[in-house]
């Protein structure tokens, strides 16, 4: 199992005179005094969407949205601080904070990328080979209930890889699990996490984020709120 070890991302937002575009950094400890900076990209900043990240071993890993608002991926080697770029078919709307991009790694060292997630059609990239961003490829995942997704997250059990969303829109929307076996996904439950349903008519949940349980057994969140 591949370890994943503290992101070692350093952004920061530098926003030009009638522009809409930022520079985004990679920072690590050359020395005790002085960090060393790579530029990565020019990003979209029309709005306040987080980039997920993460670190494996001396290999860095960004989803973002470029300039051009395009689905973007960055690899940076941060040893050598050479970085590589890919655009993915698709590209941001803009104008909607909902939409952080989300980046997990399986098992076998294969990423897992999702792109904005404000009741829209699940934006799902997944590489085919370990640590490769140049094979990254769209995909469903179950198929099913997949249509509307909102607030999706990647969790981690031990060896196993979970993505938890909402189906639906506000006030009427059912939380899901999908759980990676193998190369294939399939829903942990038949029955939604959280139904899109009361007695008296519709609604959707708003629990806390996802975290992992003790021991890491399980998933648990601290709140709910339901809005009709």
């Amino acid at each position: 199992m591949l370890e994943l070890q503290p992101t070692l991302l350093r952004f920061w937002r530098a926003t030009l005179v009638f522009a809409v575009l930022c520079v985004l950094g990679l920072a690590w400890a050359t020395d005790e005094k002085k960090p060393a900076i790579v530029q990565v990209d020019a990003v979209w900043t029309g709005t306040n969407s987080r980039f997920s990240s993460l670190t494996v071993g001396e290999r860095a890993f960004i989803v973002y949205y470029s300039a051009q608002r395009k689905f973007s991926v960055a690899s940076i080697d941060l040893v050598s601080g050479a970085v590589e770029r890919i655009e993915l078919p698709g590209r941001t709307p803009g104008w909607d904070s909902h939409d952080d991009t989300k980046l997990a790694l399986d098992d076998h060292g294969r990423l897992h990328a999702i792109f904005v997630n404000h009741a829209q059609p699940l934006k799902y990239f997944h590489s085919a080979s370990p640590l490769s961003i140049a094979d990254l490829s769209p995909a469903s995942m179950t198929g099913r209930n997949e249509g509307h997704v909102t607030y999706p997250s990647f969790q981690r059990l031990g060896k196993r890889l979970f993505m938890v969303f909402r189906n639906g829109v506000s006030g009427n929307g059912a939380w899901y699990a999908n759980v990676l076996n193998g190369k294939n996904w399939s829903r942990l439950s038949e029955a939604p996490l959280f139904s899109d349903r009361m007695e008296d008519g519709s609604v959707s949940a708003y629990p806390t984020p996802f975290v992992a349980g003790p021991n890491g057994r399980g998933i648990k969140f601290q709140s709910l709120l339901c809005q009709e």
